[in-house]
């Protein structure tokens, strides 16, 4: 495009050189020809174009009138699917209202967390849009009540038995009132290796209410929602190394999630034999978070994050858990793990013209404290400054093993996933 610009420009000087115009004429025929070129070049990047993100840390309905003039700019006709991220204190009846009347979406889903990711930033407070802009990309949801694993079965299996298509994948947003271990064998038993999973979880309430939002539904129940029409891909970066000699889990309660013994004694035994002088200050302080376990299960090495001790010495936990599954205690080192990110992330493969989601882990946010947003930083570089990145921060996160169809619960690790 660039080229026959000049070439159209060298033309108007050479007609200058032989009499035919003046200075004036010339110089307003290129202004002419440099604003059509500026008008064709974003009209064919607007055409490009698949996703587009903004964000405001504006309050309520300002937050989306200043979404939505960025949003306009990229897409400025019709907004076919529209996904909303919002921190507690956003009302959800004005997001749908605000919307409705700016943006119009054909559809519309909003998810709540207490923490929000932006390019290299962690948003404490704030609200985030996305809007998706290719053919033939819609959405089924079901809100799942609280429940047990047999009646979310049936309603996974009954909702979403027809659909069964390469690009698609199940979004699910799980709240502390539902077991994860409950929804994971509903998902196994109902859909099997079918569909591409995406899931963020909580097993603390962090605000008083945390809302979804589904067109113009308004719900504190989980919800999972069926996405058709966009190809997932994921990366999962840890970190983690392990510490002592590996341990054994001998007694298990696992639809609570709960270690009861490891190496047939009280599981607590495990922090107290190698933290020795300072468990007094870690149970003070409940610091469970900073030493997760590193459980080796069906030759996969997957994070298990303890949020507590109950009075018996067992261990209440955030992750799946087997009898005979051994594993150790782990610490954070993320350094060596990003300074690999870009032969990592060859991975995902190309970039461009996709969205870049990322579910981070709450505890590990917990763990860096101040320095938790280099990591976001790093892959800001790494992707390019014009990568759009938006996410998330949960207590847990659901993502495909790398064999198709089986789905692990993960906490702790940063899960970078790819739409396109």
């Amino acid at each position: 495009m660039q080229g026959k610009l000049l070439a159209k420009v060298n033309r108007l000087i050479f007609t200058i050189l032989y009499g035919k115009l003046k200075i004036g004429e010339v110089f307003k025929a290129i202004s002419l020809k440099i604003r059509k070129t500026l008008v064709n070049n974003s009209k064919i990047r607007m055409n490009q174009e698949k996703f587009a993100v903004a964000l405001s840390e504006k309050n309520q309905d300002e937050a989306i009138k200043e979404v939505s003039l960025k949003i306009k700019t990229i897409f400025p006709k019709d907004i076919n699917f529209l996904i909303i991220l919002f921190t507690p204190g956003y009302n959800p009846a004005n997001i749908i209202r605000s919307s409705n009347l700016t943006l119009k979406p054909k559809k519309l889903l909003g998810l709540q967390a207490p923490s929000l990711i932006f390019g290299g930033r962690i948003i404490q407070k704030g609200l985030i849009a996305c809007c998706v802009n290719k053919e033939n990309v819609s959405s089924k949801e079901v809100i799942l009540k609280k429940a047990n694993s047999q009646e979310i079965e049936t309603l996974l299996r009954f909702s979403f038995q027809r659909t069964h298509k390469e690009n698609m994948f199940l979004l699910s947003l799980l709240n502390p009132s539902l077991s994860p271990s409950s929804y994971l064998n509903a998902f196994r038993l109902s859909l099997g290796s079918a569909f591409a999973q995406l899931g963020v979880g909580y097993k603390n309430q962090y605000s008083q209410h945390t809302y979804q939002i589904l067109d113009k539904t308004i719900s504190e129940d989980s919800v999972s929602i069926i996405i058709e029409g966009i190809r997932l891909r994921s990366l999962k970066l840890g970190g983690y190394i392990p510490l002592g000699k590996p341990f054994t889990i001998t007694k298990v309660v696992p639809d609570r999630s709960i270690i009861r013994e490891i190496n047939d004694r009280p599981a607590i035994n495990i922090y107290r034999h190698y933290l020795e002088e300072k468990y007094p200050l870690f149970m003070k302080n409940r610091l469970f978070s900073m030493y997760p376990l590193g459980i080796n299960s069906e030759g996969k090495l997957k994070l298990v994050t303890v949020t507590d001790c109950l009075g018996d010495g067992s261990l209440v936990c955030v992750g799946d858990i087997k009898e005979n599954d051994w594993g150790h205690l782990m610490l954070l080192d993320s350094s060596f793990e990003f300074e690999n990110l870009v032969h990592k992330l060859q991975g995902l493969g190309n970039v461009e013209n996709s969205l870049i989601f990322v579910v981070n882990s709450l505890s590990r946010k917990k763990i860096l404290k101040n320095t938790s947003g280099n990591e976001l930083l790093t892959l800001q570089k790494t992707l390019g400054e014009n990568a759009k990145i938006i996410g998330l921060y949960s207590d847990y996160c659901l993502a495909p093993h790398e064999e198709k169809g089986f789905i692990n619960m993960e906490a702790g690790d940063v899960l970078i996933t790819l739409w396109q």
